[in-house]
């Protein structure tokens, strides 16, 4: 499979190793690419990369933001958790091991899809979904994106 790697060296207590990190994938049998979040063009490699899977290595901001710019991709997503708190990843059930063990059992994971935001106001609730769409849990109003029209 071939990964693109995404690490945020000043995640968590940055004990961790991004060559650790590259070296454990392609031990597994993974193809792999690697950008930083400290370099600028990581963000720009989301969009244009052709890869089977994203892995985010990082805590819940960078997940957060990686999330965030992969709302509507197809391409499967991951969690390595390097962060203080983990919160996401611990809601996943991806805390449970070293980086290289849950590598080991990416080919075991169940794949499920995510909402990546929830919005809620006085006229009802709306959830953003992986897939770009929104999902509205009041019925009969519109779920929009974009910029409101003026006037």
């Amino acid at each position: 499979m071939h990964v693109l790697l995404i690490h945020n060296p000043g995640a968590g207590d940055e004990g961790h190793d991004r060559e650790a990190l590259v070296r454990a994938l392609t031990l597994a049998g993974h193809a792999v690419d690697c950008r930083s979040t400290a370099e600028p063009e990581w963000i720009e490699a989301l969009s244009t990369a052709e890869t089977d899977l994203f892995a985010v290595a990082g805590g819940d901001g960078t997940v957060n933001k990686v999330f965030a710019e992969l709302a509507g991709h197809e391409t499967l997503v991951t969690l390595i958790p390097l962060g203080t708190a983990n919160n996401i990843a611990d809601t996943l059930g991806l805390t449970a091991g070293s980086p290289e063990e849950l590598i080991a059992a990416w080919p075991d994971f169940v794949l499920r899809p995510f909402d990546i935001g929830v919005a809620v106001a006085p006229w009802g609730r709306e959830t953003l979904r992986r897939d770009g769409r929104v999902r509205t849990a009041r019925r009969g109003v519109p779920a929009r994106r974009g910029k409101r029209r003026a006037g």
